[in-house]
């Protein structure tokens, strides 16, 4: 007691410092001797004293628990934004697969759009086994206009009416006696699938059409075993034709074998296609692909409906050219209000000579033909103008070679 007046310095100091029982959360006595001296905080509401300090502390304990608080709603808000940022995100790739899905589709469509109506090939109709002289179905359909044993090529020539004759009649400058009529015109071949997927081939065989004008083989390719063309996986096959012009009165059939060499005998080689199909076409169009499914490969085909069309037959000379120089032509056509290309010759010069390409034109509008010698060199184009008869002769002269075309003009059907 002594020590505590001591300390206090009077019965009344240490009546005003504790005027009732200590606190709930009042320190030990061990604690409190030692303890500092601390203000005291009146509260009328419960009628006792509160140190200062653990009420500041309080205080400052709720500050942290309000900013932990304020720190968990920034949290919870930043998660918040995030998820709506994923969402986004989501959303975004979303919308892109969804553009990608419209893109694939248009691609599809446009896919769709360009492989055709031909009819199918015939089932049973190979030429190699003897099957299409069997096939009672084909024969049936085209009996007493086809016969399928006589492989010979039409003997019906190009230019056959380019000149004009004493029968000819005028009216507003044409002909009425030689008319244009509707003509097919096979675009391209294109070797889509084949046995060997990397590297080169060898390719040999035809692709022929018949028609109503003598139902004969106008061959589109023909390359005998001994004098097959180089190939690839993806790439076009050259073609050779046709012969002559061909006239669309439906139907007319088409028929192919296109075999791959392998090796020294026949028997080892690989067939690519081999059948017929008839093509029904009646509405002109522009190009559109068929797709010809063979057992060890597929070839896409290539044509168009060309209304009102007269015969084009081009000839290309070249003179004084090296040995060698390579050679690229190909002809544009206006078909359905646009210009479409028809590649016709990819080589050298050497190979050029004694060849001449037929191709159907709509009457009164422009063929371009384009030349390129040489890889290193520019391309050049000259255009000629669609007629039924009579010829049109152009000449350049470039820095490797002069060059001479002539295209001579011609109806297929006469009266």
């Amino acid at each position: 007691m002594q020590n505590l007046l001591r300390r206090t310095g009077s019965i009344r100091g240490l009546c005003c410092r504790v005027n009732s029982a200590p606190p709930r959360r009042w320190p030990t006595g061990f604690v409190r001797r030692d303890a500092p001296r601390m203000n005291l905080l009146y509260r009328p509401c419960s009628n006792r004293l509160i140190p200062l300090a653990y009420t500041t502390t309080k205080c400052m304990d709720t500050e942290k628990t309000e900013t932990k608080c304020r720190d968990m709603e920034k949290a919870e808000t930043k998660c918040m934004d995030m998820e709506k940022i994923e969402t986004k995100f989501m959303d975004t790739e979303k919308i892109e697969t969804k553009c990608m899905d419209i893109k694939r589709m248009k691609k599809i469509t446009k896919e769709v759009e360009n492989m055709w109506c031909v009819d199918p090939t015939y089932p049973k109709s190979s030429h190699r086994d003897g099957a299409i002289y069997r096939n009672w179905l084909v024969k049936k359909e085209w009996e007493g206009e086809v016969d399928f044993t006589n492989r010979n090529e039409t003997l019906l020539e190009p230019m056959m009416f380019s000149e004009p004759t004493e029968n000819c009649s005028y009216y507003l400058g044409e002909c009425k006696l030689h008319y244009p009529t509707d003509m097919l015109q096979v675009m391209s071949l294109t070797l889509v699938h084949a046995p060997v997927s990397n590297g080169s081939m060898q390719l040999y065989g035809y692709v022929a059409v018949r028609d109503g004008r003598d139902w004969m083989l106008n061959y589109i390719f023909n390359h005998s075993r001994d004098d097959p063309i180089v190939v690839q996986q993806g790439s076009s096959i050259e073609m050779t034709g046709p012969k002559r012009g061909t006239e669309m009165y439906p139907p007319i059939l088409i028929e192919y074998d296109l075999r791959i060499k392998n090796g020294g005998l026949e028997e080892d080689d690989m067939d690519l296609i081999d059948g017929a199909m008839p093509c029904y076409l009646r509405t002109p169009s522009k190009p559109v692909k068929h797709r010809i499914y063979g057992n060890c490969g597929t070839v896409d085909m290539s044509l168009a409906f060309i209304e009102y069309a007269v015969e084009a037959t081009i000839e290309v000379v070249i003179s004084d050219a090296q040995r060698g120089l390579s050679l690229s032509l190909g002809s544009l056509v206006n078909i359905d209000s646009s210009y479409e290309e028809i590649q016709l010759f990819q080589g050298t010069v050497d190979q050029l000579s004694l060849r001449r390409f037929v191709v159907a034109v709509p009457k009164n509008t422009e063929m371009i033909l384009k030349l390129k010698v040489d890889n290193n060199c520019a391309e050049h184009c000259i255009s000629f103008k669609a007629k039924q008869h009579g010829c049109d002769r152009q000449s350049m002269k470039l820095e490797l070679c002069p060059i001479a075309v002539k295209v001579t003009w011609s109806a297929i059907c006469d009266g």
